[in-house]
């Protein structure tokens, strides 16, 4: 969370956020993920791979698992990764909740009051 430190010297301070530790399995060896990079990066690869309403076609879902399984395992330490697509799957699943939960940091803060309290109507005539 962005906040001044207690001297109000002016600093915003931003807090450490974006890191998150994730292990596959009960005895899996933990990892540190940036949400944001390796989401970014996902994304560039799932590109390839979508049509244009953004779902991937049957013919390239083989294809499209192989890719995720090894993008995942690159980020797993040896021989903690996934054993199975569904804990694949269960990796961007919580990879999209943690970045939907940094989103609130990165979308400006909205007035707290409209811009104007009272109501305006405009009314347009046209007299040729």
């Amino acid at each position: 969370m962005t906040q001044t430190n207690g001297n109000d010297d002016g600093i915003l301070r931003i807090g450490r956020k974006g890191k998150v530790k994730f292990a596959f399995g009960e005895n899996g060896t933990p990892f540190i993920v940036d949400v944001v990079a390796i989401s970014n990066r996902w994304w560039e690869i799932r590109r390839n791979f979508a049509d244009k309403d953004d779902k991937v076609p049957p013919d390239r879902i083989e294809e499209f698992n192989r890719t995720a399984i090894a993008f995942v395992c690159e980020l797993a330490p040896k021989d903690s990764g996934p054993e199975s697509n569904a804990e694949v799957e269960e990796f961007f699943k919580l990879l999209a909740d943690e970045r939907q939960k940094l989103q609130r940091f990165f979308v400006p803060a909205s007035p707290e009051e409209p811009s104007s309290p009272e109501r305006t109507e405009l009314t347009f005539s046209f007299d040729p």
